[in-house]
């Protein structure tokens, strides 16, 4: 659960990202602020990587990425990692927005 905090704290100080609910037990809900698209395309850049899986769901209508530690051997590095490999992803993203501008 510790370790499900800390994520939940780096997708706080980032002020592009939301946490729609609290983090509960090991499982942090966070999206992208803005459209559910750009959010879909957030989660299918992630997974397609296959440096970590993200699944999706929905609250309220709003499209949301969750972000599980499950593992007892999952250690602070793994969750730093995670949250390195979203944010490449994001950056990735703007420049592919630019590029095409």
């Amino acid at each position: 659960m510790e370790l499900a905090k800390k994520f939940a704290k780096l997708v706080e100080t980032d002020a592009r990202f939301e946490l729609p609910v609290p983090a509960v037990m090991g499982l942090v809900c966070f999206r992208l602020k803005g459209s559910n698209a750009i959010n879909e395309k957030l989660n299918s850049k992630i997974n397609d990587a296959g440096r970590i899986h993200i699944t999706p769901s929905k609250i309220r209508d709003k499209y949301i990425l969750r972000f599980a530690v499950c593992s007892r051997f999952t250690v602070e590095s793994d969750v730093e990692l995670a949250w390195a490999e979203v944010l490449r992803q994001v950056e990735e993203m703007s420049t592919n927005n630019t590029d095409s501008s």
